[in-house]
């Protein structure tokens, strides 16, 4: 069996489920866009209590603001330059429609998530594992609706790790 056999058969039988339950899909939906939303709102919460509930000190703006950005750029970076296309646009019916073109791996919002979460482990580890249980769901669900293949969110999670793993050192 092909590599892209494998990937439609993975993805069709992941798929299936909700292609016949528009509410449950709906659920699917909302519960990622909240999951995002929690990741972004921690994100919030991490850099003001890193940089304005502790003693200002700038490893803690660099942990916080300088790690998650040089993140966020290295991916869009990579992406710019890789230029793979997403499942949908060569392999798949997506379950959730989306419009962008190209630029699947790395997926961003895997390495955010993950970034994030590393970063937050480093200063408060119940609140990093946490997040990275949030982050495997949203890489879950961006594989569910068809929108990365399953090495573009590995990739997201490698490279969200690499670049928050510093903060171990730091703080």
């Amino acid at each position: 069996m092909s590599n892209t056999t494998f990937y439609q058969k993975l993805y069709t039988t992941a798929a299936s489920p909700f292609r016949q339950k528009p509410k449950a899909l709906k659920a699917l939906i909302f519960f990622e866009k909240t999951l995002v939303g929690v990741s972004m709102a921690a994100y919030a919460a991490l850099v003001f209590y890193a940089v304005f509930g502790l003693a200002f000190e700038w490893k803690n703006a660099l942990c916080t603001l300088v790690l998650p950005a040089a993140c966020l750029l290295a991916v869009s970076v990579l992406r710019k330059l890789i230029k793979r296309a997403r499942p949908y646009e060569e392999k798949i019916i997506p379950l959730v429609q989306k419009e962008a073109e190209g630029n699947s791996f790395p997926s961003r919002h895997t390495a955010c998530a993950f970034v994030i979460a590393t970063v937050a482990t480093a200063y408060i580890p119940l609140a990093g594992g946490i997040l990275y249980a949030v982050g495997v769901w949203i890489a879950f669900f961006r594989f569910l609706f068809g929108h990365h293949y399953p090495t573009d969110l590995l990739g997201g999670v490698v490279l969200g790790f690499l670049f928050g793993f510093p903060a171990f050192f730091l703080v």
